[in-house]
């Protein structure tokens, strides 16, 4: 191509099909002016429907076998000033070298194997960009694109959508490409969000990277060690975390516990409080004898001697009562009750 071969240790994969190009050139010059930052030009493909679009154009291209080609083809605009080739690496300064000209400030490029370093790098510079429209493998697209607990969602996605909203612009099969590589590939735009929804932080990129590091297990084990809290600690950050969420979805909401209330029947005996009817069970025989079942609202409780029409005397020759369910219990020599007031 050009009299030129792909250079493997370059990552080096040439589009060829002059639509793709098209369209990655709309997406990165809406509106039409302002300045384009192209990352690896390679032979000028997608050069030349850039400089169309946009007022001004700055390539950087690290291949120096591939300049020559590159001021033949765009010879015009370099001497008018509105391209300018600069032989480097691709994660040069962007801020600076589109500082001084003409916005909105774009970046786009065809660089589908080499993608890591360079998103990183425009997140680094989200806040002096305006739009980063560029070719990943379309694996990587979908990760950028993943939703929360799918399986392609992990710590680039997080890292990515603190600094900006992405969207597919198209996919680009593998036959658009010499050479042609074994996978396809596919464009994303990333619009930079002000603010920016997280501050990429050392500590925000250590939580982020242990959470996903570790997808087995759990947050509290996955974090350990990372600040020096413990289990106790994390507990009560995630506790503080989920009563300030609950108070900004509703301010009228207690940011505080309730303290446990009383039950509604203080002498009822057992653990089913309140005025729903319940199964009752009593044992009047001693371990060996069967329990007694019947259904009885629960009433409040009080104490013998009288009981559902028997005197105190009578209830004095009973045997003491012994509760299978929660009828009742013998406590300080006094027998308690539940009477369903028949």
């Amino acid at each position: 191509m050009h009299g030129i071969a792909p250079k493997k240790r370059f990552g080096q994969n040439f589009l060829t099909d002059p639509s793709a190009a098209r369209k990655i050139a709309e997406a990165a010059t809406t509106p039409e002016g302002g300045t384009v930052l192209e990352i690896g030009p390679g032979t000028g493909a997608l050069t030349v429907p850039l400089i169309e679009r946009a007022a001004q154009l700055v390539a950087i291209e690290r291949d120096a076998d591939l300049l020559p080609v590159l001021h033949d083809k765009l010879a015009g605009e370099v001497e008018g000033g509105r391209v300018a080739l600069i032989e480097g690496d691709d994660l040069l300064d962007w801020p600076s070298l589109l500082e001084g000209r003409l916005r909105p400030h774009a970046v786009a490029g065809n660089v589908p194997y080499s993608h890591r370093a360079l998103i990183e790098m425009a997140i680094a510079a989200a806040d002096a960009l305006d739009v980063v429209v560029m070719m990943v493998q379309k694996e990587v697209a979908d990760r950028l694109l993943a939703q929360p607990g799918s399986k392609e969602y992990g710590a680039l996605t997080v890292f990515t959508r603190a600094a900006f909203d992405i969207e597919r612009v198209l996919v680009v099969r593998r036959g658009s490409f010499f050479p042609r590589p074994e996978v396809d590939s596919a464009v994303v735009k990333l619009t930079p969000v002000r603010p920016r929804r997280a501050l990429e932080t050392e500590d925000f990129r250590a939580v982020v990277k242990a959470a996903f590091g570790m997808r087995r297990k759990t947050l509290r084990n996955a974090w350990r060690g990372i600040f020096g809290w413990s289990n106790e600690e994390l507990a009560a950050r995630r506790r503080r975390r989920h009563l300030a969420r609950r108070a900004r979805r509703d301010p009228r909401r207690r940011t505080v516990p309730r303290p446990p209330r009383a039950p509604e029947h203080a002498g009822a005996v057992g653990p089913e409080h309140g005025p729903h009817r319940a199964r009752r069970r009593f044992d009047a025989g001693g371990p060996k004898s069967p329990c007694i079942e019947r259904k009885a609202p629960i009433r409040p409780a009080r104490t013998a001697p009288f009981h559902a029409g028997r005197t105190a005397e009578k209830m004095r020759a009973l045997p003491a009562f012994s509760a299978c369910g929660s009828g009742g219990v013998r406590a300080a020599g006094r027998l308690t009750l539940v009477s369903d007031g028949r």
